[in-house]
């Protein structure tokens, strides 16, 4: 079966013929073999074209693959390569036969020589041209063969490997994808990567919310010692963010982290007093500050543990009394 646009001009039709017998490809087989019969029809025809020896309707192909239009009322029909390709052979119909009226599939039906299997080969009159690319307009979408899609026929939509797909840059994308990402959406901040890497609100709560378990997300503004600095942005309520817990994070390495705990808060400057320095790293203006809504018992001293006893009872630590 192949594909041809129907009313397409100068068609060159091969298929193989085969042993009646051996069902292998025979050979040997010409435009004035004995009984060699070549017929047509259309699926809207009651009534074959047909091209026989006896008619003298069949004749021969001067150059394989260069169509030569047929003689009136005759066919063309020649061997391909009986060494190489045993069995093939070339066709050349009028091209009237590609152009009947409403006509959707033409068979060709080659029979009558000796020891030849009669054959059935069906083409498929199609309103496009496989072999021509297709520029579609009417919507936003972007088309097989339309200027910068990266597509330019059917066959290379068939095999459309990544590297094609690359091509269909933003540029060529319809755009109401704005309303998908936004008019404001960049790459490097917004995709789902960025903001998962990152690991913000908009990541963990969604919508762009905050964390309810964390009272600010903000940086270091002034720096006076490693247990007083200001923040960027923060509460304007005085004792806020008392006995809370205080990470700080390295701006320009985000795994290095302290922890802290904050003695007193002063609303009006944002000025946030740590009970201890945290001694893990020298913070600086511009470090990333996080403090966590949480305010349970605590030691006053940096890594002091309650003493905990096997059955459950608690000791004091007198050196931090």
């Amino acid at each position: 079966m192949r594909f041809i646009k129907h009313s397409n001009t100068s068609n060159l039709i091969r298929f193989t013929l085969k042993h009646s017998t051996t069902g292998a490809g025979l050979t040997g087989l010409a435009f004035g073999t004995s009984g060699l019969i070549i017929s047509t029809i259309c699926n809207n025809e009651a009534t074959p074209t047909v091209y026989n020896v006896v008619g003298t309707t069949i004749e021969t192909i001067t150059t394989l693959g260069t169509f030569e239009t047929p003689t009136a009322t005759k066919c063309r029909f020649k061997e391909v390569d009986a060494t190489n390709h045993p069995g093939l052979y070339e066709f050349q119909i009028a091209n009237a036969r590609f152009a009947v009226a409403s006509a959707r599939t033409l068979v060709i039906t080659v029979s009558g020589a000796a020891n030849l299997l009669t054959a059935d080969y069906e083409i498929l009159l199609t309103t496009w041209d496989p072999h021509v690319a297709i520029a579609q307009t009417g919507d936003n979408f972007a088309r097989i063969g339309a200027t910068g899609s990266g597509l330019t026929s059917l066959a290379q939509a068939s095999v459309c490997t990544e590297g094609r797909l690359s091509e269909l840059d933003a540029a060529n994308l319809p755009a109401d994808l704005t309303d998908v990402k936004g008019a404001t959406f960049v790459s490097s901040t917004d995709s789902l990567e960025a903001i998962r890497d990152r690991g913000d609100a908009a990541w963990t709560t969604g919508a762009g919310g905050s964390d309810r378990l964390l009272m600010v997300d903000t940086t270091i503004a002034t720096l006076a010692s490693q247990t007083s600095f200001t923040l960027t942005a923060g509460s304007a309520d005085d004792d806020a963010y008392n006995n809370c817990t205080i990470v700080i994070e390295d701006v320009s390495t985000a795994t290095q982290k302290a922890v802290g705990l904050i003695s007193d808060y002063t609303g009006a400057s944002k000025t946030v007093t740590l009970k201890y320095d945290p001694a893990i790293f020298t913070m600086a203006a511009t470090d990333k500050v996080y403090i966590l809504a949480e305010n349970a018992l605590k030691s006053t001293a940096a890594n002091r543990q309650l003493d905990v006893t096997a059955t459950g009872a608690a000791g004091i630590d007198w050196a931090n009394v």
